[in-house]
């Protein structure tokens, strides 16, 4: 019996915790950004023009979370 109401006791306690929920923010406009810089970089045979264009037109204007 003491096992039941230590079971509802901690059932209880943790219904009453109220947790701030994390706000998600999801930015879509790295994907716009990886692929403009794609095409371009199909088309453009310099390896080194292509680093230069992915850094330039995705990776510098990427979000934050693409940056991390």
């Amino acid at each position: 019996m003491k096992i039941i109401r230590f079971i509802i006791l901690i059932g209880m306690a943790t219904s009453c915790q109220t947790e701030e929920k994390s706000r998600i923010n999801v930015m879509t406009s790295d994907i716009d950004h990886f692929w403009t810089a794609y095409d371009l970089i199909i088309k453009e045979p310099d390896s080194l023009k292509r680093i230069q264009l992915i850094d330039s037109l995705y990776i510098q204007q990427g979000s934050i979370g693409l940056k991390k």
